[in-house]
């Protein structure tokens, strides 16, 4: 990464990957796939993902179309920390096993055919996590 990026951008980009990376593979899209859907290489796609390539807003509104998600879903969740000036780049690993439960919930999250339920189970884990 450049030292003439701007403050946070680091940890930004590597939050937006990780979202990118999350959404490609519940949507079941190899890299080679979306690279080609989008025009560009699987290594510039691997690049965005892991965060040391900049992501363009036209780019990350195509992949979103792509993926059928909003723009806003790549920034969900995402530390205010990290986007403050200064903010120190966030970790670059998160261990296979929770990704891999990670990806188990959403997709039996998406499988449930009712709107309704889905938020109650939203609502339900998010009581669970306040309670830990």
């Amino acid at each position: 990464m450049s030292s003439s990026s701007p403050p946070g951008e680091p940890a930004v980009r590597t939050h937006i990957g990780r979202r990118l990376k999350l959404a490609r593979d519940t949507a079941g899209i190899s890299r080679r796939e979306l690279a080609q859907r989008v025009g560009t290489t699987a290594e510039r796609l691997t690049g965005y993902e892991r965060g040391t390539h900049r992501l363009t807003a036209r780019r990350l509104f195509e992949i979103a179309s792509i993926l059928d998600k909003p723009v806003s879903y790549f920034f969900e969740d995402l530390p205010e920390q990290a986007a403050r000036p200064g903010a120190p780049g966030v970790d670059a690993e998160v261990p296979a096993a929770r990704l891999r439960e990670t990806l188990e919930l959403i997709a039996a999250f998406y499988r449930i055919p009712d709107a309704e339920t889905r938020r109650d189970v939203i609502r339900l884990l998010r009581g669970i996590a306040v309670d830990l």
